[in-house]
């Protein structure tokens, strides 16, 4: 409770508010002025507390901060190479959970489609739902390597990318891991009044490999996702109105994941109004013998990979309601905060989560060649 009063203080305190967690970005291009440097400046300090109910996850809290800076040259107005450093602690933790090299070669072809090497962006992660994404992954994943291909239009965004998890060399005890996905959305009708899209969201993790010495077997899980979208604009102290229902699915191609199922699928229907004093909004989902291989974890119908599941129960319900506001502090720096409130009817669990973040992306133009 003195958590929630606290972070309750600091909410009100926030005055000023931009629609939805648009401030969990990282990595996004900077002018593309040819044949420049830029210092870019990248940092998500966080405390996320997770007061949790529930059969297969406890309670914790997330403490830390994680900082990327790097140098940014442009060669040409079409291409973007980044070299720095991404270094993530928890506050209190003797050493740094990840304190890893940073590339990326980012190339602009065609009418708004860009290709990259190296690390990738997950801003927003991905526009995955919960279901498929754990949100809290911006915040404690290493950084996404391999490539990624993106487009951006009124009409049409995609966001493909596959994500090299674990290299092996030949001998190696272990498996290679990766995971592919794509979230893309298509819009079919847009006016001043309503706008009514289709997205398509996928999640394909592979652990397998031929040149390792693992005894465990090849799996390929995938995880699907797809419904309607609406956005309706407001004027006024209300600015907006979100709602969203997907069919979610979920597939052990191999059969090998020991998971007491092969196959599952779930609803996931969420609605949200966003106005001058931030976003308030209610999720709900219901599943059946379905595995989120990147999913929240208190959303799970079971809790990882096991062999053993006698008794457990195959099916999920919840229902979320949140609240979360932000505001601009100075240029490139913002400062958020959410409150969560989940409601599990069976077997009448309740958790909650609060959350504050301060988000910075500075770009710093160093010298025009």
């Amino acid at each position: 409770m003195p958590r929630l009063l606290i972070i309750g203080i600091i909410i009100a305190g926030i005055v000023s508010t931009v629609s939805g967690q648009n401030f969990l970005q990282t990595n996004t291009p900077v002018d593309n002025k040819a044949t420049s440097l830029y210092l870019k400046f990248e940092s998500t300090g966080f405390f996320k507390n997770n007061e949790f109910k529930s059969s297969l996850v406890d309670g914790y809290t997330l403490t830390g901060n994680w900082i990327r800076p790097k140098l940014v040259y442009l060669p040409s107005e079409k291409i973007q190479l980044e070299l720095g450093w991404h270094y993530l602690r928890f506050n209190g933790a003797e050493k740094a959970t990840y304190s890893l090299p940073w590339f990326s070669a980012r190339i602009r072809f065609l009418k708004n489609w860009q290709f990259i090497l190296g690390n990738l962006t997950n801003s927003h992660n991905h526009q995955l739902i919960k279901p498929l994404w754990e949100p809290e992954r911006f915040l404690t994943d290493k950084p996404e390597a391999g490539f990624q291909l993106l487009h951006y239009s009124s009409r049409f965004q995609f966001d493909g990318w596959l994500n090299w998890e674990q290299f092996i060399s030949e001998g190696d005890p272990f498996q290679e891991h990766f995971t592919a996905g794509i979230s893309a959305e298509a819009t079919l009708f847009r006016s001043k009044n309503i706008s009514l899209s289709i997205p398509l969201q996928a999640l394909f993790h592979h652990r397998g490999g031929e040149i390792d010495t693992s005894p465990l077997r090849v799996q390929t899980l995938t995880n699907t996702a797809t419904g309607l979208k609406t956005d309706i604009p407001l004027t006024g102290f209300f600015r907006q109105i979100n709602l969203s229902a997907y069919v979610t699915a979920f597939n052990d191609s191999k059969k090998n994941a020991e998971l007491p199922f092969d196959k599952g699928s779930g609803l996931f229907l969420s609605g949200s109004v966003t106005s001058k004093a931030g976003r308030i909004g209610l999720d709900y989902w219901n599943a059946e013998k379905y595995f989120g291989i990147k999913g929240m974890d208190l959303l799970q119908v079971v809790h990882g990979i096991h062999p053993s599941y006698a008794g457990t129960n195959l099916k999920k319900e919840m229902i979320l309601l949140f609240y979360e506001i932000q505001k601009e502090l100075c240029e490139g720096v913002i400062l958020g905060a959410r409150l969560e409130g989940w409601y599990e009817p069976e077997p009448g669990y309740f958790s909650n989560t609060t959350a504050l973040y301060v988000v910075v992306n500075k770009d710093f133009f160093i010298k025009e060649f």
